[in-house]
């Protein structure tokens, strides 16, 4: 089963953030990970957002986005996700979520993958989808 990531997933390895389970990231990406070609833009603005805060600082935020890179050209595989977004639209609505976490999920649905993501609403809604959760 290929594990779709979403950019919570992303941006929690690429930071290094405690509570992850490294090992089995690690795992899935030796393994092929799949997503979607906006994973990219929004992981950066994810670290961009953490760096403008002060959460992170710009020595820290720049080797998250170097990295963010070289797993995205080596270790990621990017499904264009215009197909979903007419379907990510009607089931965002229906759940009261965004488009963006739909595409992910809808993504796993469509491929009969895995989810690994750190957002919590939307591993419920992959839950009623019937949608494996990666123990991440």
């Amino acid at each position: 089963m290929t594990a779709i990531i979403d950019s919570s997933a992303l941006v929690a390895f690429c930071l290094n953030e405690d509570g992850l389970n490294k090992e089995r990231m690690k795992e899935l990406f030796l393994s092929g990970t799949l997503s979607i070609e906006l994973i990219e833009a929004e992981s950066a603005n994810a670290i961009l957002v953490l760096k403008r805060r002060g959460l992170v600082d710009q020595r820290t935020a720049k080797a998250a986005i170097e990295s963010l890179i070289e797993l995205s050209n080596y270790n990621i595989k990017m499904m264009p996700q215009n197909e979903l977004v007419s379907e990510a639209f009607e089931t965002a609505d229906s759940y009261k979520a965004s488009v963006y976490d739909l595409l992910y999920v809808l993504l796993a649905r469509r491929t009969s993958g895995s989810l690994a993501s750190k957002d919590e609403k939307q591993k419920e809604i992959a839950r009623k989808l019937n949608i494996k959760i990666e123990d991440i």
